[in-house]
């Protein structure tokens, strides 16, 4: 992969481009490259909570997070987000599934950080209002696929029922059989919600949170 994309690099020229370059600012560059790997962290961790919805260890997203960034860099595609998700299952009790939608959760405020940025750069007095992509306007393209993407957006937390009130109901069973976290709960035929912890009192009885 590296191979290909060199294939066509002058490598003498970037050495030479690096020698010349001010050690400060490229210095500046590697330490502002390599804070987006923390933060990027924290912010993961806001989002992927376990069943209860606690925050997960900081360190093992951290290993999943820096792990993922290196395969971004080796394998095309952006494959190391699916790594990323991999690699957290192994170090944390959490589905891959529910890894690998929290990643798209992230993807949805990077797209959301862009529309806004470019927002701001065509809002800018400087900016070009004549500007045209595709014979259309930069500013009319722009609106539309923010509006797309809000539009998306909607459907998603709607398919989630995000925008619904949630209870948490805690009842006592004699028997716990087939009682186990993440499993649906049914109600005369409809799904009205999950368990999310089983514990046990001290006489036996299964103690359920939905």
């Amino acid at each position: 992969m590296l191979a290909w994309v060199l294939h066509c690099i002058n490598l003498r020229q970037v050495w030479d481009d690096a020698r010349h370059a001010d050690p400060l600012l490229l210095l500046a560059a590697v330490a502002l490259a390599t804070a987006t790997f923390p933060l990027r962290t924290i912010r993961w961790r806001l989002i992927l909570r376990d069943v209860d919805g606690h925050r997960f260890a900081w360190v093992p997203l951290w290993h999943a997070t820096a792990i993922g960034f290196m395969a971004n860099n080796l394998l095309p595609a952006r494959a190391g987000e699916v790594a990323r998700a991999y690699v957290a299952t192994r170090q944390l009790p959490v589905r891959f599934t529910t890894s690998l939608a929290s990643i798209g959760v992230e993807r949805v405020f990077d797209g959301l950080m862009m529309l806004a940025l470019m927002a701001f750069a065509i809002g800018a007095p400087s900016f070009h209002r004549h500007a045209l992509v595709g014979g259309r306007s930069l500013s009319t393209v722009a609106t539309s696929a923010a509006m797309l993407f809000g539009a998306v957006l909607v459907l998603v937390a709607k398919s989630e029922h995000l925008f619904e009130e949630r209870y948490h109901i805690t009842t006592l069973f004699s028997e716990g059989y087939g009682l186990k976290q993440g499993k649906a709960v049914i109600l005369l035929g409809i799904q009205i919600g999950k368990v999310s912890k089983v514990e046990f009192t001290e006489q036996n009885d299964a103690k359920i949170t939905m």
